[in-house]
């Protein structure tokens, strides 16, 4: 969040540099404004990666939320199955073929 808050004001500073033209220019270093809106457009791209990057996270933590749910939905079914004698766990979610047990 700072380096967001950090390009805003450099976006501010150069704004204002840009109005008062050839008299601020004059008296920074050659090149030194472009050098600083080409950094500025760095730190931009780096933070809209990081957002992505974030975005990424979250969506794998709720896939990993998901498998893990679908994980322990499967080990309830296997212990059910374990007691009741089945061996393949769907059979009890699956109707029977012949449309018995």
């Amino acid at each position: 969040m700072r380096a967001a808050c950090l390009t805003e004001q450099v976006g501010c500073t150069l704004g204002v540099a840009a109005l008062d033209g050839e008299a601020i220019e004059s008296l920074l270093p050659d090149g030194f404004l472009r050098d600083v809106a080409e950094a500025m457009d760095r730190v931009h791209v780096t933070l809209q990666d990081n957002i992505l990057l974030a975005d990424e996270a979250r969506e794998a933590k709720v896939e990993t939320a998901r498998a893990e749910a679908e994980k322990a939905k499967a080990e309830i079914f296997a212990a059910r199955a374990g007691r009741t004698g089945k061996a393949d766990p769907q059979a009890e979610t699956q109707p029977h073929p012949g449309g018995h047990p």
